[in-house]
């Protein structure tokens, strides 16, 4: 053990608790049961607090270090894992002081071995800790190794082969004289450790903290320089990180709303689910049109290749029913076919009747154009009002986007009076039937505003009933188109 004690010490020790082992200076440290009662006022034995034990993946160790626990120029051994142990005399170095507050030291080499082996074993890997390298750093210069103390040359003789064995610490200190005042240069060991804590500093704290008391560990003004430009370098890639942090939280302020739409899809189970949000992205007003399509996109694919494995037939029928055009209906005839060595004679027969019914459906719904692209509003104080009225007085969720498409180019606050009365009209029109409102229209031109919301219609059945109504309601209207013959 490396921390010794006086027997005073130890005796104050003792009374307050604290497990302390004893030793004769030729001996072994053992429990004080081992010692006669009179060994605090014997001479020739030294004394130790015992760490607390703990145990990891089966090997026990005594309790890593705190700050507590150590004392200026107390020996420390740092477990590294490149499976060598550091023999530091514990200062103020903020390393240090991060090692020991992290878990990684031990007051002595045994428990270090012992430590090391353990963090090894805890990750699946077995390795041999009896014989692993102690590199001794700064004024750690008098070698113990384990229960018994080396001679000056035998530790001389260690400085020499850890030379030898490990480049990288190749600045080793040697065993200061007891007349040799002047500092010893920092080893090269300590200069790269801190240029590799500056190069993953998360913060602008964290740099100062590392950069923190260099003037106490004895740089070269040559490291010192290195140091102040891995800082500045350090800093400056922080700032970008910053920057670039703040630019893609902008970036993605109008694609929360789309982000949203994407979780939704991805949490759908079944087809009916699938309709679901495929409507309520028709109807939304506020997605620009690039998302909008991007979103329809993902539902295409997710239908037609996540759901066609499962039970041909059945989702067969539902890719019909969700067809929107000819083009998306002849692409369902094609996997149709490409799954025909699944489908009984029965259920081609029966597809391919679905699949006309559904033909004629859609060439019904294409005697209507489209509604026209309408130019965007230019903005002014008195077309707020003016919009924002016509949002009130609208009959359905197309007419309302529609007004509010038309101002994309506003700012997000010229459009806030727009965007209120939206979203109030079209909670007001949520609960009413479609088929209500189509037999409701007053005029031609508020049934032409309904037909997009047959087209976003996902079962084929309430498509057809909807387009039978508007038929009939459009042949009631003044102003509708002559009847075209069969």
């Amino acid at each position: 053990m490396t921390n010794l004690i006086s027997n005073q010490e130890a005796f104050n020790a003792l009374m307050s608790g604290k497990v302390v082992l004893c030793r004769h200076i030729d001996g072994e440290f053992d429990s004080l049961d081992q010692f006669p009662a009179t060994v605090f006022s014997l001479p020739g034995y030294e004394y130790c607090i015992q760490l607390p034990k703990i145990e990891l993946a089966g090997i026990s160790f005594t309790q890593p270090l705190t700050l507590d626990d150590v004392k200026l120029d107390q020996d420390i051994y740092l477990i590294e894992p490149t499976g060598s142990i550091y023999w530091y005399k514990f200062n103020e170095n903020a390393a240090l002081k991060n090692a020991i507050t992290n878990g990684f030291a031990q007051a002595d080499i045994e428990n270090a071995r012992f430590q090391l082996k353990a963090f090894c074993a805890a990750i699946g890997r077995d390795i041999d800790t009896s014989e692993t390298l102690v590199v001794p750093i700064g004024g750690a210069d008098k070698q113990k190794t384990g229960k018994k103390k080396t001679t000056k040359a035998a530790s001389a003789k260690q400085v020499e082969e850890t030379k030898a064995e490990d480049p990288t610490h190749a600045e080793v200190l040697g065993s200061p004289s007891k007349n040799d005042t002047a500092p010893q240069p920092t080893s090269n060991l300590q200069h790269q450790a801190l240029l590799d804590a500056l190069k993953i500093a998360n913060t602008e704290q964290e740099v100062e903290n590392v950069c923190s008391g260099l003037e106490k560990e004895g740089f070269t003004q040559e490291q010192l320089d290195e140091i102040e430009v891995a800082k500045q370098t350090r800093l400056t890639e922080l700032d970008f990180i910053e920057m670039d942090a703040a630019d893609t939280a902008t970036e993605h302020v109008f694609s929360v709303l789309y982000d949203s739409f994407i979780s939704e899809i991805e949490s759908c189970t079944c087809a009916e689910e699938l309709k679901a949000v495929k409507n309520k992205i028709g109807a939304n007003g506020h997605l620009e049109d690039q998302e909008r399509e991007n979103l329809m996109e993902v539902i295409r694919e997710r239908t037609f290749s996540d759901k066609a494995a499962t039970a041909p037939k059945a989702v067969l029928i539902g890719l019909i029913d969700q067809a929107d055009t000819l083009d998306e209906l002849s692409k369902v005839n094609n996997t149709i076919l490409a799954s025909s060595k699944n489908l009984t004679s029965e259920d081609l027969s029966e597809l391919k009747i679905h699949c006309e019914q559904r033909k004629e459906q859609l060439s019904q719904l294409d005697l209507i154009d489209s509604d026209p692209v309408y130019p965007a509003f230019t903005y002014s104080d008195e077309l707020v009002d003016e919009l924002a009225f016509e949002i009130v007085m609208a009959g359905n969720a197309e007419e309302v986007n529609s007004i509010f498409d038309r101002t994309r180019q506003w700012s997000e606050a010229q459009r806030k009076p727009l965007l209120d009365a939206s979203y109030k009209r079209l909670n007001e029109l949520k609960g009413r039937p479609l088929i209500e409102r189509i037999h409701a229209a007053q005029n031609i031109d508020v049934l032409r505003a309904l037909f997009a919301e047959i087209r976003l219609l996902e079962n084929g059945t309430q498509k057809y009933e909807a387009m039978t109504a508007y038929k009939n309601r459009e042949a009631q209207l003044p102003g509708a188109p002559m009847e075209i013959s069969q």
